[in-house]
């Protein structure tokens, strides 16, 4: 009891030269070239880490301090946020843990701690680092999902655009690989924002429109939507041949659709058709 009291205070009190010097090694070892501002944080991480360690060195714990797991998950998030990999930070766990197990061991060795107690401080030593590999792993797999998320998002709505071209006439130019994902987003939002415009003419451009995947169903299910759900008159240009069929259907069974070889064709078409409804009016 006495000496592990005394390898606590030891330990404790030279708490942050410890750190400084286990975070310089790190870099040594692994020939790292970091800021100085991570550098700081890194040598504060690791003197709670030793201010834990020495609390707890006479309770059978393994907890990890809260600050510690905070800045594994805010490490993880910087790393998936900047586009590295997790590689990045998961390379430095083996020698941190190794480095910082062989300085307590020495600590122990100089205060005579019987080999048991020097085991348990080891085991409490990787139980900590464990959980916060855990955390890290968890943390950046978390962020590298939401930004994924959020770019096919943002990919999503470059690639269907609502875009006003005349007087209660839109084009929507989609571009690359309709897939459900992209498809789902026109239904909740392309096709939502179309139906408040109440357009007359919504001009469908599919000539930049790639044909990966099971593009024929979701390119179908696409005009489906816009040509069911809309009064509006829907000008499918570009479509590709495989569309026909389902095209050929939709003319005998609806009036507001018309097939279009190009925006220019689709555009003079349509104001044609107003002109004509202004002389009829005049």
């Amino acid at each position: 009891m006495e000496t592990a009291t005394k390898v606590a205070k030891y330990i404790t009190e030279n708490a942050q030269k410890h750190a400084e010097i286990i975070v310089q090694k790190v870099m040594d070892v692994l020939n790292l070239q970091i800021p100085e501002w991570e550098q700081k944080a890194a040598s504060t991480m690791y003197k709670i880490f030793f201010d834990h360690l020495a609390d707890s060195m006479e309770i059978d714990t393994y907890r990890v301090p809260e600050e510690v797991l905070k800045w594994s998950v805010e490490n993880a998030e910087r790393t998936a946020k900047s586009g590295r990999d997790i590689y990045e930070i998961m390379r430095r766990y083996p020698p941190s843990r190794m480095i910082v197990s062989n300085f307590i061991t020495e600590i122990c060795m100089e205060h005579n701690v019987s080999v048991f107690g020097t085991a348990c401080l080891t085991k409490k030593i990787n139980a900590m680092f464990d959980i916060s590999i855990n955390e890290t792993l968890v943390a950046y797999g978390r962020m590298k999902e939401e930004l994924e998320n959020q770019m096919r998002e943002e990919l999503a709505m470059m690639s269907a655009p609502l875009v006003l071209i005349e007087d209660k006439t839109y084009i929507i130019p989609l571009a690359g690989a309709i897939d459900e994902f992209r498809l789902s987003y026109i239904k909740e939002n392309t096709f939502e924002e179309t139906k408040k415009t109440k357009a007359d003419y919504v001009l469908i451009d599919f000539t930049r429109a790639s044909k990966e995947g099971d593009w024929t169903a979701q390119h179908n299910a696409l005009i489906d939507l816009f040509v069911n759900g809309l009064t509006s008159t829907i000008m499918i240009i570009g479509a590709g041949q495989e569309l026909l069929p389902n095209l050929s259907t939709l003319l005998r069974k609806r009036e507001n659709i018309e097939l279009c070889s190009s925006v220019a064709q689709a555009v003079e078409v349509t104001r044609q058709a107003r002109q004509e409804t202004s002389e009829n009016l005049a």
